[in-house]
């Protein structure tokens, strides 16, 4: 009689493991998108090659900082001097300030449809990489009239290169998750051939 209600205690038991993995993500996610990840810096190095580079540019490294937004949530003065410092042991060649600087700048990507063939690499921030970006689901919100399309990294159309930073602060909701703060370290190249 006991082995009948063997598969009534599993059942139970599975539920209450279900219950509290769904309890402790439910605890942990908030916590790391809303507190953790959006304190978090990261420096990430791209290699970018470009169809067109001079020779004595090869490897130039450029960082890119974009949406400061000092003040806000999570980007005080000490965050500044971890970018700085951050920037700075990154040994870089060049340092682009990409937007939210000065009112009225224009730094969003949507523009690069509009940027002439001969401008080979653009470079923006704005969008934050959507700040959020679900398994499975992608990014919910982009600020972007293209969607996902000019969100984050680099979009190569013809021969033209735009690298999207997803920058350093947040808007509207201070959160990110999957989407840390960054300065972006772009590695420039001259494309190579490719081997036959």
């Amino acid at each position: 009689m006991a082995r009948l209600f063997q598969p009534a205690r599993a059942i139970s038991r599975t539920r209450r493991w279900v219950a509290n993995v769904a309890l402790a993500l439910l605890v942990v996610l908030p916590l790391w998108a809303f507190a953790i990840e959006p304190s978090r810096l990261v420096v990430r190095d791209v290699e970018v090659s470009l169809s067109v580079w001079p020779a004595r540019l090869e490897d130039l490294k450029v960082a890119l900082i974009s949406d400061l937004h000092m003040g806000a949530p999570f980007v005080d003065e000490a965050k500044a001097r971890k970018v700085v410092a951050a920037t700075n042991d990154a040994n870089v060649d060049l340092v682009l300030l990409l937007g939210d600087y000065v009112v009225g700048e224009e730094h969003n990507p949507d523009v690069f449809p509009e940027i002439p063939e001969r401008v080979l690499l653009t470079v923006a921030g704005h969008t934050h990489g959507g700040q959020v970006v679900l398994p499975f689901l992608g990014r919910p919100v982009v600020p972007s009239r293209y969607g996902e399309r000019y969100a984050i990294g680099e979009v190569v159309e013809g021969a033209r290169h735009l690298y999207v930073t997803p920058g350093i602060g947040t808007s509207v909701f201070p959160v990110r998750f999957g989407v840390p703060p960054e300065i972006s370290v772009l590695h420039l190249h001259a494309a190579r051939p490719v081997p036959q």
